[in-house]
C-alpha cells in the first residue's frame, strides 16, 4: 500500500496532475508560424540539438536573454531546471542562459541551455501563454 504524501509538495504533485489532464491551448495558426518563422510544433528532438548560436539562427534574435547560476530552488517559471540538470551543476550553481522568442501573437517559447566544459547545451523549453504571470 502506497503512503499518502502530504504538505506542500503533494499539493504541487496534485496541481501538475491537474493541468496534465486539462487540454493544452491550441498552437498558433500555420499564417501566424509563417509570419514569425517559428513553430510550436518543433520536436524535442530538434530543440535538443540546439545551442544559442543555432537557435538564433533558426529563430532570429530573441525577445529576452539572461544569464543566472542554477540554485536547487528556482522561481516558479524555472523550477523544473533543477531537475533536467546534473546534480553535481546544481550543487555548483552552473551558468543557465534563458532565451525567449514569440512564437505567434499568442505564444513564447523559452529554452534554457546549461553551460558544460566551456559550451552551451540544450537544457529545456517550455512554450507558454504570453501575457502569464509567473
Amino acid at each position: 500500500m502506497k503512503a499518502m504524501m502530504t504538505g506542500p509538495r503533494a499539493a504541487l504533485l496534485a496541481v501538475l496532475a491537474l493541468i496534465a489532464r486539462t487540454a493544452l491551448p491550441p498552437y498558433p495558426s500555420t499564417a501566424q508560424a509563417k509570419e514569425t518563422g517559428l513553430s510550436s510544433q518543433t520536436d524535442t528532438a530538434a530543440l535538443a540539438a540546439m545551442t544559442p548560436t543555432t537557435a538564433e539562427a533558426e529563430y532570429g534574435a530573441p525577445l529576452e536573454t539572461e544569464i543566472f547560476p542554477l540554485a536547487p530552488e528556482m522561481p516558479e517559471f524555472r523550477n523544473l531546471l533543477p531537475d533536467r540538470a546534473r546534480p553535481g551543476e546544481v550543487a555548483s550553481g552552473a551558468f543557465v542562459r534563458e532565451m525567449t522568442w514569440g512564437l505567434g501573437a499568442e505564444t513564447n517559447r523559452t529554452i534554457w541551455f546549461i553551460e558544460r566544459g566551456g559550451a552551451w547545451h540544450y537544457l529545456d523549453h517550455m512554450d507558454w501563454d504570453k501575457g502569464t504571470e509567473f
